[in-house]
């Protein structure tokens, strides 16, 4: 379509850059975050060419560009675009709240990522204030809020405000959701990880292995959400003395790694945490 759009309107034509930010979401939740972006950049040029900078689809389009630099790793063009557009929404389009909010957690994600955790968390709490007072307690929007604070506040060491959060996030989830529902599976795993920080290893132990079960009915085996949980459930096993079974569960992760071609800091700590284990097993069996 978009192909067929190109041969009958001129390049900078609004249709046809909306038809390409419509085919690179499609790209993008196939998992072609490259080819996505290309497109969007290729529509934002296009945008720029003909629209005043406050215009709301050059705005949107840009919104939606920083979340896939960050998602790339271009952290630094992610942060530079994502300040320029949120100030203009802000000063320009103050009546956009809901793309006010976007492009706030969007900045928030790529200003966590390098490094910038202070103001991203400021942000992320102005998005949870807002949504707050526009939306119903158990609104998925403000759950997503409120996980999105608790992980950075985790970073920060915040780990009783994360819990909060978390606990707020998970119940009210599991009231709107059920028990099936891969959000609440991911919200129990959240929660886990900080009780493990915080040393309750035991009420960890029990909702990661919960949220892992219900992962594991939900998506497929090579999925990064279904692997990471692996890792840190095999991390909470090994803190509880339960060696064996860590060991048994990484190496089906980190086989479930290799497999898939997976790369990254996820697959550098489940063979760190591999290697752990082998070795206090080695060293308790000679004890």
């Amino acid at each position: 379509a978009v192909a067929s759009l190109a041969r009958i309107l001129p390049e900078d034509d609004l249709d046809l850059q909306k038809a390409r930010i419509e085919l690179a979401h499609t790209l993008h939740e196939l998992g072609d975050r490259k080819g996505a972006r290309d497109l969007v950049a290729r529509a934002i040029d296009a945008l720029q060419r003909t629209l005043p900078d406050e215009h709301r689809d050059l705005l949107d389009a840009q919104v939606g560009y920083v979340a896939l630099l960050q998602e790339l790793g271009d952290c630094r063009t992610a942060c530079e675009l994502g300040e320029r557009v949120l100030a203009t929404l802000e000063s320009a389009r103050p009546d956009e709240q809901a793309l006010i909010q976007s492009a706030r957690a969007n900045l928030a994600n790529a200003l966590e990522d390098a490094g910038q955790s202070e103001r991203a968390r400021q942000l992320e709490q102005q998005v949870l204030d807002a949504y707050l007072l526009t939306h119903a307690e158990d609104d998925p929007e403000v759950q997503s809020a409120r996980e999105n604070l608790a992980a950075t506040l985790n970073s920060q060491g915040d780990l009783l405000g994360a819990r909060r959060l978390q606990e707020q996030a998970l119940a009210a989830r599991l009231r709107t959701l059920g028990e099936q529902d891969v959000r609440v599976h991911r919200a129990r795993i959240n929660l886990a990880g900080t009780l493990a920080a915080l040393g309750d290893l035991d009420l960890a132990y029990e909702l990661e292995r919960a949220g892992l079960i219900g992962l594991s009915r939900t998506l497929p085996d090579e999925d990064p959400d279904v692997l990471q949980a692996q890792v840190n459930h095999a991390a909470t096993l090994m803190e509880l003395g339960q060696l064996q079974a860590s060991r048994e569960l990484l190496e089906r992760t980190t086989q479930a790694m290799a497999r898939y071609g997976m790369q990254g800091l996820d697959t550098e700590s489940a063979y760190a945490n591999l290697a752990s284990v082998l070795k206090y097993l080695g060293a308790s069996r000679q004890a």
